[in-house]
């Protein structure tokens, strides 16, 4: 039942959110307040990616 529903969710996904990048960036400001009010320290972590 659940599989079915995100299936068919996943064809209008795009739909969902005008702008990926701002939407995702705004989750994260929740997110960050959320538990930083919780007293849980936020860390920063570095990804590398090296061309081959």
């Amino acid at each position: 039942m659940a599989e079915q529903f995100y299936d068919e969710l996943a064809e209008e996904y795009h739909l969902i959110f005008e702008n990926w990048d701002r939407s995702i960036a705004r989750q994260g400001d929740v997110l960050d307040n959320l538990l930083s009010a919780e007293g849980i320290k936020k860390i920063h972590l570095f990804w590398i990616v090296l061309a081959e």
